[in-house]
């Protein structure tokens, strides 16, 4: 006869603290699909999760997202490891003690880069005014 989830017994794995009382810790899950030991290292590496979607969320401007497809949700997180890292290096090339600091200076020096790029375009400048127009439009 095969058992249903309701009538399987709990996923379940014993694990001894290493004390010389020889206590043994219980640890019950309901993820069936892993072994108790694997899910167990996921909850006791949480914190390790958490520090890193609190980054995300409050250095990196990362407060919600686009849809709910895992591709996308993926392509955003590597999209903003990227940026995080791009910071990263460039606070350390300029000896910037402040990832902040770094994010800010990062942002004016990429925004005045592109700019001075579409300004030395023959049509570039042209072509400023004309976006910049439709862009105070839409406001």
């Amino acid at each position: 006869m095969r058992a249903t989830k309701k009538s399987r017994p709990p996923n379940c794995a014993w694990f001894n603290t290493g004390k010389a009382s020889g206590q043994v810790l219980s640890f019950v899950t309901n993820l069936w699909d892993l072994p108790a030991v694997v899910s167990l290292k996921f909850i006791a590496s949480g914190g390790t999760s958490r520090c890193f979607f609190r980054f995300m969320k409050q250095e990196m401007n990362l407060t919600h997202f686009v849809c709910n497809d895992a591709n996308a949700i993926q392509n955003m997180l590597y999209f903003t490891m990227i940026a995080a890292m791009l910071v990263l290096i460039y606070k350390k090339r300029n000896g910037i003690r402040s990832f902040k600091m770094a994010k800010i200076q990062f942002f004016k020096e990429l925004t005045y880069s592109i700019l001075l790029d579409i300004l030395e375009e023959p049509q570039g400048v042209d072509w400023l005014k004309q976006n910049m127009k439709k862009f105070i439009q839409r406001e």
